[in-house]
C-alpha cells in the first residue's frame, strides 16, 4: 500500500508539472510577443485531492481542508506588483464578481459571490469575509453541505451525517464538536440560509 500510495502521489505531481509547463509555454509566447504585461492571467482549481487523509482517497464527496483550501493566484504586471497576498477566506464563486470589477463591467442581475476588489480596482489585504459555503451532489442527487463561519466549520453528509470541526484548535480535523458547542446551532442556521439562497438562484 506504501509503494501504491507513492506512485499515486508521483502520477499526480506528475500532472501538475505537465500544467504548469503548458502555462509556462502560454505565458512565455505572451511575453515573447509584448503582450503579458498587460494580460490577466488567473490560475485557479475547483477542488484538492486526498491521498489517504482520514484515510480516503481521491475528491467524489466531503469537504475536508485539503479538498477545499484550493489556490486562487492573479497576475497583471502592469497593474499589480508581485508577491502580494490576499489574507481571509474566498469562494470560488467570488471569482466572477471579481472579474466584472477588474474589466469595469456592470454585475448582471442575480449573480452570486462577493467581488474582492474595491472601488480603486486593486485587492485589499483581507478579503473581509469570514464565512463559506459549498454544495455537490452524489449520483442520485443527494447533497454534502457545508459552511464555515469565524473558523469553525459544519458539514452534513449525504447521509445526514453532521460534522463541527473547530479549524483554529484542531487543523486537522479529527474531532467532532457537533451538539458539544454552543457554535452548532449557529452553524446550521447559516448552512440553511445560504442553501436557501442559492436555491432561490436556481
Amino acid at each position: 500500500q506504501g509503494k501504491g500510495l507513492k506512485n499515486e502521489i508521483a502520477r499526480y505531481d506528475g500532472a501538475i508539472r505537465f500544467v504548469d509547463d503548458q502555462i509556462e509555454r502560454i505565458l512565455e509566447k505572451f511575453q515573447n510577443l509584448g503582450w503579458l504585461k498587460d494580460t490577466l492571467v488567473i490560475v485557479a482549481a475547483d477542488h484538492g485531492e486526498k491521498f489517504g487523509e482520514k484515510g480516503e482517497f481521491g475528491h467524489g464527496a466531503g469537504f475536508w481542508e485539503e479538498l477545499v483550501r484550493v489556490p486562487l493566484i492573479l497576475s497583471w504586471p502592469s497593474r499589480w506588483n508581485r508577491g502580494q497576498t490576499i489574507q481571509g477566506t474566498a469562494e470560488q464563486v467570488d471569482l466572477l464578481p471579481s472579474l466584472l470589477d477588474l474589466l469595469m463591467i456592470p454585475h448582471p442581475p442575480g449573480i452570486q459571490g462577493k467581488s474582492l476588489v474595491d472601488s480603486k480596482g486593486q485587492f485589499p489585504p483581507a478579503t473581509g469575509r469570514t464565512t463559506s459555503f459549498g454544495e455537490s451532489e452524489n449520483e442520485s442527487g443527494k447533497q454534502n453541505l457545508y459552511a464555515t463561519k469565524d473558523g469553525w466549520k459544519l458539514m452534513i453528509d449525504t447521509n445526514g451525517t453532521k460534522t463541527l470541526l473547530n479549524l483554529r484548535d484542531d487543523p486537522n480535523e479529527r474531532t467532532n464538536l457537533y451538539g458539544l458547542q454552543p457554535k452548532t446551532r449557529e452553524l446550521e442556521n447559516y448552512l440553511r440560509q445560504r442553501s436557501t439562497e442559492l436555491q432561490n438562484t436556481r
